[in-house]
């Protein structure tokens, strides 16, 4: 009794000393953003140089990653040993209970009841192939369904499965005619604990000269074990077929889903972006993964309205092109406007960090994706005397009526996506693009200005600029300008084959 009254008195002060540290942590993270801030516009100012910016803000990420992880780790584990604890006093006052009667029937019930944990010594990881179907029914929800109720994982967006078979099919998905994708699953004791693809991506290899594989679709529980083990099965895979390097996450390519999400996990990922747990850096780092490319999500809140000196510029920026006109796109030729949306992206992109051209069909499977979701007041082409030299796509953020499905469209997810995609409050600017000899001469801030005021009016509350490589300097500065800021940060890893 005396232990148990101990244990109360422990709950106590457990939850009061808990709060605080709670806090604490709290307060250092937003201390920790705010130093990003400053960091951010000393770099765009000048007064620092690119090396030292790059190195100060990997020292903060760094920092208020952990910090991050120690903040869901106590809310997760902080005072969960007092239940068990509690259960274990309890169980053990019985035990003396019935140790005294010298019952072997009730002695046999009491130990089959509370077990003996013998499933822990046999537990090993094992790898296996598997199909699109398998992949997407087990994971991600197994592996995640053990902290569910973790405001982290709520976040995290079900994905439909229908739209995911149908990417995994190589029947369905143009991908599979040019590079071979192997699916893989790791299991423990027959329960799934982590998936991941290993894939080629040829058109990156014959543009970039480099033997470089990939993988993508990563999902994993919060054990090395598991991770290793997975990667060491996509390493052979790609080893035996001569490639030296991997990198990813892609899911499959640059111009899908790509980039592993290392700062901001708070915020729900916007449409065709992904979302991870803090603890995913962690196991490809101590695998032996470095980061090789930053890429940034900024934020614009409408409720700010865009800056005055923008729209101004805007205006005077059509007006000193003769013959410039922006238009939106035609909804009901949605195969020429693909087409001509490719001819730009492919000449824009060009130069971009780990640029890969889409091919044709390719580009047509992604309009068919989209279309349901394309609002042409949102999509627009620039043309000069009738010629196409720009185009911006921006897409409502659909992954908030997505979510009411829960992963499927039958019988009822369709409806609650249909009533809910009427009241949805963020955008998301998807692709941008202008031809080489037109860029610096404002067309950008014109895209921006139109879409902006557009998704204003829409009811929309804020807008996200993804994924901008922290290399792109210029596109960042019209970023900072028009008052948007950093909120997420991605990023790229490789390994070299061992």
């Amino acid at each position: 009794e005396w232990m148990l009254t101990e244990l109360n008195k422990e709950e106590v002060e457990a939850a009061q000393s808990g709060a605080i540290f709670a806090q604490n942590l709290k307060d250092k993270i937003k201390e920790l953003e705010g130093k990003l801030d400053i960091l951010l516009d000393a770099h765009l100012d000048g007064t620092i140089s690119r090396e030292e910016y790059t190195a100060k803000k990997e020292k903060i990420i760094n920092e208020k990653s952990e910090l991050s992880e120690k903040s869901k780790d106590f809310e997760r584990n902080g005072n969960h040993w007092l239940e068990p604890a509690r259960q274990f006093i309890l169980a053990a006052q019985q035990a003396k209970i019935i140790a005294l009667q010298e019952n072997p029937v009730a002695g046999r019930d009491f130990l089959k009841r509370i077990g003996s944990n013998r499933v822990l010594l046999s537990q090993k990881v094992a790898i296996e192939p598997k199909k699109s179907w398998q992949i997407l029914y087990n994971l991600p929800a197994e592996a995640r369904s053990a902290e569910a109720t973790n405001a982290e994982h709520t976040i995290w967006l079900p994905p439909l499965i229908s739209e995911r078979m149908e990417f995994l099919d190589p029947e369905k998905n143009p991908f599979f005619r040019h590079s071979r994708v192997e699916l893989i699953m790791a299991y423990r004791d027959g329960r799934p604990v982590g998936r991941m693809s290993v894939h080629e991506n040829i058109p990156h290899v014959v543009r970039h000269k480099e033997k470089i594989g990939f993988f993508g679709f990563f999902e994993c529980v919060d054990d090395q074990e598991v991770a290793n083990a997975l990667f060491d099965y996509g390493e052979a895979w790609l080893k035996e077929k001569g490639y030296q390097g991997i990198r990813g996450p892609m899911n499959f390519s640059i111009n899908g889903e790509y980039a592993l999400l290392v700062d901001g996990f708070q915020f729900p990922p916007m449409i065709e972006m992904t979302h991870a747990r803090p603890y995913y850096a962690r196991l490809l780092e101590h695998y032996g993964f470095t980061g090789s490319q930053d890429m940034y999500a900024y934020q614009l809140h409408f409720a700010e309205g865009l800056p005055g000196r923008i729209i101004d510029k805007a205006h005077k920026v059509e007006k000193s092109i003769p013959g410039l006109h922006v238009r939106s796109i035609d909804i009901k030729r949605l195969e020429r406007e693909a087409k001509i949306v490719h001819h730009i992206y492919t000449k824009a992109w060009d130069d971009n960090w780990g640029a890969v051209p889409m091919t044709e069909e390719e580009v047509m499977a992604l309009a068919k994706e989209l279309k349901f979701v394309i609002d042409p007041d949102l999509a627009l082409v620039a043309e000069l005397n009738g010629e196409p030299i720009g185009f911006s796509l921006s897409l409502p953020d659909i992954n908030q009526a997505i979510r009411k499905a829960n992963g499927h469209l039958f019988p009822f997810g369709l409806i609650k996506i249909l009533m809910k995609k009427r009241h949805l409050t963020a955008m998301r600017v998807f692709a941008m693009g202008v031809l080489n000899e037109y860029r610096h001469k404002g067309i950008d801030t014109i895209f921006y200005q139109r879409t902006l005021e557009a998704g204003l009016k829409k009811g929309y509350l804020t807008a996200e600029m993804s994924l901008i490589n922290e290399s792109n300097a210029p596109m960042r500065r019209v970023l900072e300008r028009i008052g948007a800021r950093i909120y997420k940060t991605y990023r790229m890893y490789d390994k070299t084959l061992s």
